[in-house]
């Protein structure tokens, strides 16, 4: 219907800037997250949209997306950035980092180094096992997210891009200017 192409147009217009997401093997499934807390999946290329709750009591009004990564092999596979808008209180988490396996129908919460908070999310398309999250350096899970470690690259991150045929390999920019392999 016209209302439901406006509201798709709507959508992406102010989610490409915010986070979208895609599998690599289907064009028609698509993620998009927004900065008011919500999270949109599409599996008819963009034609509709339905919310995906977190499954946790994080108050919309108070949080915001900050990264959005796919399973490019398996789209069930998701993996959030979630912090809080403005200051946490005393002794409030500030950043939340959460994992699905099931497309989003349940989720998992794991903590990043030093609670940091990830504005990059990458999986590697070769070893989708291999996560990475660009936060004030770049971070590296070997397990889908579960655990995290951090690299020897220390400066904030600008861009990350994994190589698609070689499974571990990944480019990353820095503010300072640097390109690392």
């Amino acid at each position: 219907s016209q209302a439901m192409m406006t509201l798709t147009a709507r959508l992406l217009l102010f989610c490409l800037s915010l986070g979208f997401a895609h599998e690599a093997k289907s064009a028609t499934v698509l993620f998009a997250m927004t900065d008011n807390g919500r999270l949109y999946r599409s599996a008819d290329g963009a034609k509709s949209w339905q919310n995906i709750a977190l499954g946790v009591a994080l108050s919309a009004a108070l949080t915001q997306f900050q990264a959005l990564a796919v399973d490019p092999e398996n789209s069930s596979n998701l993996y959030v950035d979630v912090s809080f808008k403005g200051r946490a209180q005393p002794g409030q988490q500030a950043n939340y980092f959460f994992r699905s396996a099931d497309g989003g129908a349940t989720w998992s919460q794991s903590t990043l180094p030093q609670g940091g908070i990830a504005d990059l999310l990458a999986v590697d398309p070769a070893s989708s096992n291999i996560i990475y999250a660009g936060l004030n350096g770049l971070s590296r899970s070997t397990d889908s997210g579960v655990t995290w470690s951090t690299t020897s690259i220390s400066t904030f991150v600008e861009g990350i891009s994994t190589d698609a045929h070689r499974a571990g390999v990944v480019y990353v920019t820095t503010t300072d200017g640097k390109i690392y392999k």
